[in-house]
């Protein structure tokens, strides 16, 4: 049996919107979902700066959907990705960090 762990910062967030959102049901404002971070103690200035683009790509996923500039809701694919825990993020392969000789011609 494997776990499915979240693998991206996009499903943190998709999971903090569905428990935010009491379970899929009421739309969550923008400004609750820092204060989720926050509660959760993961906050961090880049989870700050870039939850903009997180969100954008959420929407673009069809996860969740704007009702306003501020305010979302998790559509009915983000409920199940979330039910069924599988993510469609791909494992990266471990990046080579075999370093290069410096140079010694003189």
């Amino acid at each position: 049996m494997t776990k499915q762990y979240t693998k991206n910062e996009t499903e943190i967030l998709l999971m903090i919107l569905y428990y935010k959102s009491n379970n899929g049901t009421i739309p969550i404002e923008r400004s609750s979902i820092m204060d989720a971070y926050r509660e959760e103690s993961i906050y961090t200035e880049g989870r700050n700066k870039n939850l903009s683009k997180n969100i954008d790509n959420l929407i673009q996923q069809s996860y969740i959907s704007a009702i306003t500039k501020t305010k979302f809701i998790i559509t009915s694919a983000g409920i199940e990705l979330i039910a069924t825990g599988k993510s469609e993020t791909k494992l990266r392969k471990p990046r080579n960090t075999k370093r290069k000789s410096p140079n010694n011609d003189k």
